[in-house]
């Protein structure tokens, strides 16, 4: 028989509010993206979805600080609350970082002016950025090391495309 702690149940709360602000967080930056790209304009949209993620985030930190007060918890899940804080802090930028694509579309209309070879590297990152956040809410559900091995090297590549540009 398994023993579960009070903790526990709190825990895959928080766990569950961390992969649903990972599923609006692909949402926003899949919808800021496609907007960037194709040459529409997505701002109302995205500030929606942006603020869900803020409110969502002050959600996930609420649940955190009562788990903090009522169980006392070890060192353990102690930084597991930590991390799970930093989780929600980095999901909700996600949400601010669609925003700002959405308004740079306005500022410099897409990629309409965009020379082929721009068009193309902005693309390829915006296919790999979506990949990351997939892999990052996949993890979450999972917490597999090998997903955090394959979203490392991923990250790698993005880096070096960047850097090529």
């Amino acid at each position: 028989m398994k023993v579960t702690r009070l903790i526990d149940a709190g825990l895959e709360q928080v766990k569950n509010i961390l992969i649903h602000m990972g599923d609006i967080a692909y949402e926003a930056i899949s919808m800021s993206l496609k907007g960037y790209i194709e040459g529409f304009n997505t701002y109302s949209e995205v500030q929606k979805i942006s603020d869900i993620l803020i409110m969502t985030e002050e959600e996930a930190n609420d649940k955190i600080f009562e788990l903090i007060a009522r169980f006392h918890p070890v060192a353990s899940d102690l930084r597991l609350l930590k991390s799970c804080m930093k989780i929600s802090y980095s999901l909700a930028r996600y949400g601010r970082y669609a925003l700002d694509i959405s308004q740079i579309y306005d500022k410099i209309n897409g990629l309409a002016s965009c020379e082929d070879w721009i068009r193309k590297h902005i693309i390829e990152m915006s296919e790999k950025v979506l990949r990351m956040i997939q892999i990052s809410v996949k993890l979450l559900r999972s917490r597999g090391i090998n997903e955090a091995k394959n979203l490392a090297e991923i990250k790698n590549r993005l880096m070096k495309c960047i850097s090529n540009i």
